[in-house]
């Protein structure tokens, strides 16, 4: 860690988005990401919160997303020779938003059959 301390903003992460977004000809080719680890940058659950407070009124379901996953950022973690010991917290978090994916895909579909009645 103390070397990255020293080196600041630098290329560390290679990202690709699901939805093709990212590949060579569409929206998001080349495009720059900040990545934030939430298990262990002491940064991140601020950061998170920040961010959250920024886009609350345009994105009110990403805000709570986003306060959701701060306030599991930076626990006690399980050390890496018990890596198979109990969920953490951050890890239920996760699961819990993406069953509120699925129930909010769910949903989209139920509404686009019922439309199409």
């Amino acid at each position: 860690m103390a070397g990255a301390d020293k080196r600041g903003l630098y290329r560390k992460f290679t990202v690709t988005r699901t939805d093709g977004s990212s590949e060579p000809g569409e929206k998001h080719y080349l495009c720059n990401y900040f990545v934030l680890d939430l298990e262990h940058d002491p940064f991140a659950g601020p950061a998170l919160k920040a961010y959250a407070k920024a886009c609350a009124k345009k994105h009110p379901e990403l805000a709570k997303h986003l306060r959701l996953l701060a306030r599991t950022a930076r626990e006690p973690r399980w050390p890496p020779s018990q890596r198979f010991g109990p969920p953490s917290r951050n890890m239920r978090a996760m699961a819990m938003l993406h069953r509120a994916d699925y129930q909010d895909q769910k949903q989209a579909e139920q509404a686009e059959r019922d439309r199409t009645k």
